[in-house]
Formats: C-alpha cells, sequence, structure tokens
C-alpha cells in the first residue's frame, strides 16, 4: 500500500477547498481519456469503472486500464471522482454474485489502498444508483446501513478522501423520511450524489411521500419528454428535495449526472435550466455525455456541448 498523500480538493462541512478555498466543481461524466475534457476546459471527472474490469477472479485486481486513465487526467491537473459503476446488474463480476452489495467491500479496501496517494483522486463512489431492496423505508434503511459500512472501509484504508453514496434509486428516493444521522453516524468526507434526468410530472416528480417517483414523472431520456415542456420552478423544486441533506448533516451534494438526448427540441431550454439553477443552489454538477447525449460530433463541440463549456469557463 503507498502512503497517504492528501487530494487537492478537500471536503470540510459543506464545501469543497483548493488550498483552503471554496470551490464549486463543475466538469462532465467519462469511462477512459477523451479530448472532450480539454476541449470543454473541464478540470472535474467523474470517471466510471466497471468493478467486473477490475476485479474478474475475488481478491485479484487489474489496475492497469484505470490507472492509465488516472495517470492521463492528473497530467493535465483535472480531479477525479472514482466512480464504481454497476447499471443494474450489469459491469458486476459472476462471481460476486448471488450477494454483490457483501461482496463488494473488498473491492472498496483495495480502492481506496491503491488510490490514496494519487493527489487527482479526490473521492470515491461506492456504488452507483443502488436499485436493491424493497421499494419503501425499509428499503432506504438497508441502503443506508450498506453505505455506512462502505464510508467506514474508505476511512479506514483512505481517511483523507470523500466517499460518494447514494439513497436509493438515481433520485435518492426515501430521502425525506430517513433518519440520516441514526444510520449514518460518521459523516466526515461523506458527500451525497444525486442524478437529475427530471424533465416533468406533478410533485416535483416525487410520490407524496417521497419513497417513489409520481405517476406522471417523465424523464429526459423517455419519449415524454420531447419536445421539453419542463418549468424552472418544477425542476428548482425537484433538487429542493435533496437540500435536507445538506441543511441536516451541513455535508456536499453533487448532481453526479444529468442529461438530454442530443439536439432533440426543447434542449436549449432544458439544459440553461438546469445550469441557471445549479448557479441559484450552488450545486456541483457532472453533465452525462457520451451514446444519445454526446457532447461532441466527430472531434467538434456540438452546440449542446458549447453551452456547457460556456458554462465550465
Amino acid at each position: 500500500m503507498p502512503a497517504i498523500r492528501a487530494p487537492v480538493m478537500v471536503t470540510l462541512q459543506s464545501q469543497f477547498l483548493i488550498d483552503g478555498q471554496p470551490v464549486i466543481p463543475k466538469g462532465i461524466n467519462v469511462q477512459d481519456y477523451t479530448s472532450l475534457v480539454s476541449k470543454l476546459g473541464a478540470k472535474y471527472v467523474r470517471l466510471r469503472f466497471k468493478w467486473s474490469d477490475i476485479e474478474p477472479v475475488q481478491g485479484t485486481f487489474d489496475w492497469s486500464s484505470l490507472d492509465e486513465v488516472v495517470a492521463a487526467y492528473s497530467a493535465d491537473h483535472v480531479n477525479m471522482l472514482l466512480d464504481n459503476h454497476p447499471i443494474g446488474v450489469q459491469n458486476i463480476p459472476a462471481w460476486a454474485f448471488p450477494n454483490p452489495q457483501e461482496n463488494a467491500f473488498g473491492l472498496l479496501a483495495a480502492l481506496a489502498d491503491h488510490y490514496c496517494s494519487q493527489p487527482y483522486v479526490w473521492g470515491y463512489e461506492v456504488w452507483n444508483e443502488p436499485h436493491w431492496g424493497t421499494a419503501d423505508a425499509a428499503g432506504t434503511i438497508s441502503v443506508l446501513q450498506w453505505m455506512a459500512k462502505a464510508h467506514a472501509i474508505i476511512r479506514a484504508h483512505d481517511p483523507t478522501r470523500a466517499t460518494v453514496m447514494m439513497i436509493r434509486d438515481s433520485w435518492c428516493l426515501g430521502l425525506q423520511n430517513a433518519d440520516l444521522r441514526r444510520w449514518l453516524p460518521n459523516l466526515q468526507h461523506l458527500v451525497l450524489d444525486v442524478h437529475d434526468s427530471y424533465a416533468t410530472g406533478s410533485n416535483a416528480g416525487y410520490s407524496h411521500d417521497g419513497e417513489g417517483h409520481a405517476a406522471d414523472m417523465c424523464k429526459t431520456t423517455w419519449p415524454c419528454a420531447v419536445p421539453y415542456c419542463g418549468i424552472y420552478q418544477h425542476q428548482l423544486d425537484h433538487l429542493k428535495w435533496v437540500l435536507r441533506w445538506k441543511a441536516e448533516l451541513n455535508r456536499p451534494i453533487i448532481v453526479g449526472e444529468w442529461d438530454w438526448m442530443t439536439m432533440q427540441p426543447g434542449w436549449q431550454k432544458y439544459q440553461r435550466q438546469m445550469l441557471s439553477i445549479f448557479d441559484e443552489l450552488s450545486l456541483p454538477w457532472f453533465r452525462w455525455q457520451g451514446g444519445t447525449q454526446s457532447l461532441m460530433d466527430k472531434g467538434v463541440l456540438n452546440p449542446m456541448g458549447q453551452q456547457i463549456a460556456d458554462a465550465l469557463n
């Protein structure tokens, strides 16, 4: 295990700091080293990796590909959040079933050991969009208990970097009713990630009890979102649901993913609304890109990408 070295960016209470000065990270999601980062002028990335690539055999880790990407972004002075990125059952090694959540703790310990000396790695996202458990308060508690254990493991192996967690689903379902201080006793360097793909719907897209989605909720990646008809206040209300985390725990929030289908009608309105709301709420964000959400065409920023570049600089 290399000697622990403090990251360039750290968390303190609800803030991110570089050289003791508050910063609001703004960047994009990536899975490799891409010229898009430099074209946008981004200095922050959420770098996703596949557990199945890193630990194809239990207890045997292959960091070579991820090491190359981390070294390349470090040379560019880009700050990285390393994102363990299951998508449902995808990106999880076959050996980890039938209990992948319990088996992931070995990965997280090894991850923190391996990257604890990398100054441009500021945190570890322990599980992307947890969907396990029941869709109610009991399911929320089961996710919080797992996240608390994951955080303790990260802290034991690297006490200087952040643990980035989610609660349930991509929208942190159950947050409104959760007894956060009970289930998350150690708050130091703990960050909440919420993913915002909200287009429109009643009650800011949530069910009245906050445990599920509103019946008429529409996401930005669904056909009902084209053309975009969302309202600024509804988008603002949707994100205000997660501000309880910051108010009650005094810990940071990031919007780890938000996106829109490239060049579909209404993208300018949607993206302008989101960028304005992030500024209003002082929320860090990481724009999703890739596939139908690409910000670049044939090596050149498209209009959607240029709007993001303007917001980053």
